[in-house]
């Protein structure tokens, strides 16, 4: 094949393919929300598929009592067939005072910050009693992600919790889809 030819093909994939738009759309499925009325109220988690193709979530809860430190167990996994779990990321009981207020080693929980940075204001510690927490029209930025990512279902549960007792859980399940099959 020319050189010439063969470099025009190669700057046209770098230029369509991966700069800018991803070749899959991330898609917000479902979203279940459980509080403890001790330390938090629910009063919006759902989904917008209606306006939304690829679905956009909406949480809206108040904090009931002061919470001065809590903590975050996440783990967000790919779902692969046969219902098998591939952990992408786990963090167990991590300093959610932390969590609000530090970039992170882990580079997924910088997309998660900066995903619900986008859709609402982050709170500093101490939680104050009557805080009212908003995240409206939260989506995922494919852009954030690696050139390719393949098919595949998600799952992200987000656990809080205050002196180890159980306060918010949000599990959010997903998919990724491919825009344009290759073949």
């Amino acid at each position: 094949m020319d050189k010439t030819l063969f470099s025009t093909l190669f700057l046209y994939y770098l230029i369509h393919f991966t700069h800018g738009k991803r070749g899959f759309d991330i898609y917000l499925n479902e979203v279940n929300c459980t509080s403890n009325p001790k330390f938090v109220h629910t009063s919006v988690c759902f989904i917008d598929k209606a306006q939304y193709k690829q679905g956009r979530l909406f949480l809206d809860f108040l904090i009931i009592d002061d919470i001065p430190k809590f903590s975050i167990s996440l783990e967000i996994f790919i779902i692969r067939s046969a219902n098998e779990k591939f952990s992408l990321i786990n963090l167990k009981n991590y300093d959610g005072c932390a969590f609000l207020g530090e970039k992170s080693e882990t580079n997924l929980v910088n997309i998660y910050k900066e995903i619900l940075a986008k859709a609402g204001e982050l709170p500093i510690c101490p939680l104050s009693k009557d805080l009212k927490l908003s995240f409206k029209n939260l989506g995922i930025d494919a852009d954030k992600f690696p050139p390719y990512l393949p098919d595949a279902n998600f799952s992200a549960v987000a656990e809080f919790k205050v002196n180890n007792e159980f306060c918010y859980l949000v599990q959010l399940d997903g998919s990724v889809v491919q825009k344009r099959k290759f073949g």
